[in-house]
């Protein structure tokens, strides 16, 4: 049986985890992949490489959660705006000259 994934979609993973610092368990999660499958790809590319473990760079796990609780942020934003705007044309309608 064929791996469901290519050799360009491995590179990528392996690159993400080593070169940018992503969590295997973010990884995993990102693109549906068990945490164990990605595991064992970094450990090949150790061993063929000679690689050792870098120290995570955490960072990036934080800017990403801080990414997403701001594109929340700016979708509640951009709701309550719209809400803002129906109101306003609602005023401008009932607004009559006297």
């Amino acid at each position: 049986m064929g791996s469901r994934y290519t050799n360009e979609q491995r590179k990528e993973i392996i690159k993400l985890h080593t070169k940018d610092g992503y969590s295997t368990r973010l990884l995993a999660k990102k693109y549906q992949i068990g945490r164990t499958t990605i595991q064992s790809w970094l450990r090949t590319y150790r061993n063929e490489t000679g690689e050792a473990p870098e120290q995570q760079n955490r960072t990036v796990i934080k800017s990403s959660k801080e990414a997403v609780s701001k594109k929340k942020m700016l979708k509640e934003i951009e709701i309550q705006l719209s809400v803002l705007k129906s109101f306003q044309k609602e005023l401008e309608r009932w607004d009559v000259p006297k």
